[in-house]
């Protein structure tokens, strides 16, 4: 009776392997040739879990079937500091580093405060540069747009403006805009930032959302706990057609940062995890902030499965992390992000004035 069990539980520790291996393929997979691989790259964290405890359950029993699962985990070891890290620094160490926040404000509309702490958060922070996706400004709160250009960012650029103010993906600066644009249909846009010895390109980027509705969001507590419902057949293809979506979305973009004359930097919410195959793409590309810089899970979503990472900073690999630090404030469903980046030319540029 003990062998059979020890083989049962064997049978499903290897179908987790399986699984584990499938969640870290969707960087090389497109959504558009098996979206399943890219919907399993949203349960990495849950699959790598489940794993480390198959190691400790065989330890237990003094069994070497906890090498099956302590393999895969090393095979593919190269995952688990996208998600996790230990020895970063959330403070800049120097004010001529360039600073930047980006924030998915949801519209100001999880509390009624919203805008009001929002300020608070650039006051204390101080960024130079704002990135925020979802922005408004509701009729009767206070006007974040005007209270901003007060503090001192002149500059702005919104994909679209609303009784002349911004609206949706937006970005301020304390540095003049020289150019802008935007990327595609969606909501990813571009300015070129004038600074005193460069010229520096930063996207602001938010790829197309699954718009979970309440019934969805339930539903995604019942499959976490593993209940399936009729409902869930329709729950998932949304992250089916938005999978679809970001890889569109992300051949665009891969395109335009391609043709751009300057180093950038790219912030914002991509709607996907650090396994998925819009971060893996854009790896290649650019240096993570949260990588270099960031410590312990960084969670940025302040929703239905917490452990997602979605809302990025990340630089061209010329550019130095210097700190980064997520803020677990309650004003919107994401988390702020701020990163601090030497940008070499800047800082030789001020010290020459200094001199």
């Amino acid at each position: 009776m003990k062998k059979v069990l020890s083989v049962v539980v064997l049978i499903i520790n290897i179908v987790f392997v399986v699984l584990y291996f499938v969640s870290t393929l969707a960087g090389v997979v497109k959504p558009s040739q098996c979206v399943w691989v890219s919907l399993l790259s949203y349960c990495y964290v849950v699959f790598l879990v489940i794993n480390v405890g198959f190691v400790l359950f065989w330890l237990f029993f003094s069994n070497k079937y906890f090498l099956v699962s302590l393999l895969a985990i090393l095979v593919r070891y190269a995952f688990v500091p996208l998600y996790y890290q230990t020895s970063g620094t959330d403070n800049p160490t120097d004010e001529r580093f360039l600073r930047f926040m980006t924030f998915n404000v949801h519209h100001f509309t999880r509390e009624d405060d919203a805008c009001l702490q929002t300020i608070a958060l650039v006051d204390d922070k101080n960024p130079d540069v704002i990135c925020f996706q979802e922005f408004a400004s509701k009729p009767g709160k206070i006007s974040v747009y005007d209270t901003l250009r007060m503090r001192g960012y002149k500059y702005n650029y919104s994909h679209v403006k609303w009784k002349n103010t911004p609206r949706g993906t937006t970005i301020f600066s304390k540095y003049p805009i020289i150019s802008k644009g935007r990327v595609d249909s969606n909501r990813c846009i571009y300015v070129d930032l004038k600074l005193p010895n460069d010229t520096l390109r930063v996207y602001n980027v938010h790829l197309a959302s699954y718009r979970l509705d309440n019934e969805d969001k339930d539903e995604l507590e019942r499959l976490k706990h593993g209940d399936m419902t009729e409902r869930s057949e329709k729950t998932l293809h949304k992250f089916k057609t938005t999978a679809l979506a970001h890889e569109a979305e992300l051949e665009q973009l891969i395109s335009h940062i391609g043709s751009s004359p300057y180093r950038s930097v790219m912030c914002g919410d991509l709607n996907d995890t650090p396994a998925s195959y819009t971060y893996q793409q854009l790896k290649d590309l650019y240096v993570d902030s949260f990588v270099k810089k960031g410590e312990g899970l960084s969670t940025t979503y302040n929703g239905v499965f917490p452990a997602f990472r979605i809302d990025y900073i990340l630089h061209h690999k010329g550019l130095i992390t210097d700190s980064y630090k997520r803020l677990k404030v309650d004003i919107s469903d994401h988390y702020p992000v701020f990163v601090s980046i030497e940008i070499p030319e800047l800082c030789n540029s001020e010290s020459d004035t200094d001199a």
